[in-house]
C-alpha cells in the first residue's frame, strides 16, 4: 500500500499524466519507502519540460529551471518536479556546465549518484528500476550507477555523501565504489565546505558512525577537508575509543536514572567537533597551551576551525567546550594540591562565585551548574556529554600511561588523571540525580507567548532555551523563582 505522504501528490501526476506525460516519484522518498523508513520531501520526474510545468499548474515556482526543477505548491504541500535530463562537463567537480533535457526516463536515472536513489515508481507503487537499486537495499549495499570513477568526477559531493549514506543506514559500499571513493577523495577540497558540513552533520547522527569512522581512519579519506587534515590516525584512534564507550554508557548506564528512562544523548555536528577540539587538547607529546582567551586549544586547531565556515553559534558553542574543560581542570588542579584563592580566580579566569569552594562538594556543584548553563548555553545533556568525553579522555589517558610505565611515566600525573575521573564521575552523578528533580517547562509560571512579547528576546528560534533556561535557574535557586517577577528579573541580567 502506497503511504499517504505518497498520495497527497497523486494530483500532480495525474495532471502531467491527463496531458500526455510521463510522471514519476523518485530519489530519496522511494528508497526510504521500500526500506520502511520515515518518507521525507517528495520529488517527481517527468518528460515535460519546466514550460510545460508551468502551464499545467496554477501555482509554480522556478526552483531550479535552468536545470529543469519547477516547485508546484499545492494545498497540501510544496512538490520539487524535475525534467528527465543528462548532464555534461561538470565545473569544479560539482556543477554540470550543460544540461539537456529528455524524453527517456532511464537516461534520467542514468545520471544519479547511487542505485538506491535511482529507482522511480509509478502512483500504483510499481517500480522502475534499471540499476538493480532494489536489489542492491535488499542486500544492504551501496553501489554506484554505472561507472563509480566517473560518478565521483562529476560531483565530489557524492564521497561524503556515500559515507553518509554507510553511516545512517548501516550499508556496506561496494568494493568498486569504495575504491572510486578512495581514489578521488582529494576531490573533496574542489567542493564548498559548506556543502560538505550539510553531509557531515548528518553522517555523525548516523546509529553507524563508528563503522563509517574506522573506515575514515584506515584510508584517511578526508584529510583534503580543512580541520578534518589535522585530525591524524592517534587522534581517530582515541575518538573511536571514546565514542564506543559513550555507546556502552549511554544505553547501559545513563538510559535509566531513578527507574525512570532517560533520553540518550544525540550527537550533533558541533559536539563531535568540539570533541576532536578536545582530543586535540590531550592527545598530544606536549604540554597543552592556552591562547589568549585562556581556551586549551592549540592555534592551528583554531585557525582552521575558522575555515569549516561555521555560524558564529557554533563557534561559540564549540569553543565552550573547550573553556568548560579549561576552568574545571585548573579547579581540580588547585583542589588535588589544596588551595583556591582569590587570586587563582583571577589568573585562571575563573568564575568568581568559587571563591571560598575548597573541594567538589554541593555548592560547588550548584555554581559550577548554574555559570555553565547561563554562559555557555548548555542544556543538561551536553554539559553531561561534555563531562563524561572529558573523564573518557583521562581514562584513556592512563590507560596509554600504564602501558608506557616502563619508560618512567610519572606516577603523579596518573595519580592527578585518576582524581579527575573520581571527581567528574561525581559531579555526573550529581547532575543525573539533579535532572529527576527539574521542573517541565509547563511547571513555569510564564511561557513561550510572554517572553515572545519581551522586546529583549531579539530571536524567535531561541524562545524554548530560555524556558529551559528558566527551568534550569528555578531548579538551582528554589525560593521564589517561578513568580513571573523573578523570571523576567533572571532573563534580563543576560541582556538578551
Amino acid at each position: 500500500m502506497v503511504p499517504e505522504e505518497f498520495k497527497n501528490a497523486y494530483n500532480i501526476i495525474d495532471t502531467l499524466e491527463r496531458s500526455g506525460y510521463e510522471a514519476f516519484f523518485v530519489g530519496g522518498s522511494v528508497r526510504d519507502y521500500l526500506m520502511n523508513n520515515q518518507i521525507a520531501d517528495i520529488d517527481i520526474t517527468t518528460n515535460a519540460t519546466p514550460e510545460e510545468i508551468i502551464e499545467l499548474f496554477t501555482k509554480t515556482i522556478p526552483t531550479g529551471i535552468e536545470h529543469g526543477t519547477v516547485t508546484v505548491v499545492t494545498d497540501k504541500g510544496n512538490y520539487e518536479i524535475t525534467t528527465y535530463r543528462t548532464e555534461s562537463t561538470y565545473i569544479n567537480y560539482r556543477k554540470p556546465e550543460n544540461v539537456q533535457f529528455v524524453r527517456e526516463l532511464k537516461e534520467d536515472l542514468k545520471r544519479r549518484d547511487f542505485t538506491m536513489n535511482a529507482i522511480a515508481m509509478t502512483k500504483d507503487g510499481q517500480l522502475k528500476d534499471f540499476y538493480n537499486g532494489f536489489q542492491h537495499i535488499k542486500n544492504k549495499q551501496i553501489c554506484a550507477v554505472g561507472i563509480a570513477n566517473e560518478r565521483f568526477q562529476e560531483d565530489a559531493l557524492r564521497i561524503i555523501r556515500g559515507l553518509r549514506f554507510q553511516s545512517t543506514l548501516g550499508f556496506n559500499i561496494v568494493d568498486d565504489t569504495y575504491k572510486a571513493i578512495v581514489k578521488h577523495h582529494r576531490l573533496l577540497k574542489e567542493v564548498a565546505i559548506e556543502r560538505v558540513n550539510v553531509e557531515l552533520n548528518k553522517l555523525v547522527k548516523g546509529k553507524y558512525l563508528i563503522q563509517t569512522l574506522i573506515m575514515i581512519r584506515k584510508d584517511l579519506l578526508l584529510e583534503a577537508l580543512p580541520f578534518f587534515k589535522y585530525i591524524n590516525q592517534s587522534d581517530f584512534n582515541l575518538l573511536i575509543n571514546i565514542l564506543n564507550e559513550l555507546t556502552v554508557d549511554e544505553h547501559n548506564i545513563h538510559n535509566t536514572i531513578n527507574g525512570r528512562r532517560k533520553k540518550v544523548f544525540q550527537l550533533d555536528y558541533n559536539d563531535f567537533i568540539g570533541l576532536i577540539c578536545l582530543i586535540k587538547q590531550f592527545n598530544n607529546s606536549e604540554l597543552i597551551i592556552s591562547n589568549d582567551n585562556g581556551l586549551m586549544v592549540y592555534d592551528e586547531v583554531i585557525d582552521e576551525l575558522s575555515k569549516l565556515k561555521l555560524s558564529r553559534h557554533s563557534v561559540k558553542y564549540i569553543k565552550a567546550y573547550d573553556k568548560l574543560c579549561a576552568n574545571l581542570i585548573e579547579i581540580m588542579n588547585l583542589f588535588y594540591n589544596g588551595s583556591l584563592s582569590r587570586g587563582d580566580i583571577v589568573k585562571y579566569d575563573l568564575p568568581i562565585e568559587y571563591i571560598n569552594i575548597h573541594t567538589i562538594d554541593h555548592e560547588f556543584m550548584r555554581k559550577f551548574y548554574k555559570y555553565y548553563i547561563s554562559q555557555y548555553q548548555f542544556n543538561h545533556e551536553t554539559l553531561i556529554f561534555v563531562l563524561t568525553c572529558l573523564k573518557l579522555i583521562f581514562k584513556e589517558l592512563n590507560q596509554s600511561h600504564e602501558l608506557e610505565e616502563q619508560q618512567s611515566i610519572q606516577l603523579e600525573t596518573f595519580d592527578f588523571n585518576t582524581y579527575c575521573i573520581d571527581e567528574i564521575d561525581r559531579i555526573i552523578d550529581w547532575l543525573n540525580k539533579a535532572e529527576s528533580r527539574l521542573y517541565k517547562i509547563n511547571d513555569l509560571e510564564i511561557d513561550g507567548h510572554e517572553l515572545k512579547s519581551m522586546q529583549f528576546i531579539k530571536e524567535g528560534k531561541m524562545i524554548k532555551y530560555w524556558l529551559n533556561a528558566c527551568v534550569l535557574n528555578y531548579f538551582i535557586n528554589p525560593t521564589d523563582m517561578n513568580s513571573k517577577i523573578k523570571q523576567v528579573q533572571f532573563l534580563k541580567q543576560f541582556e538578551l
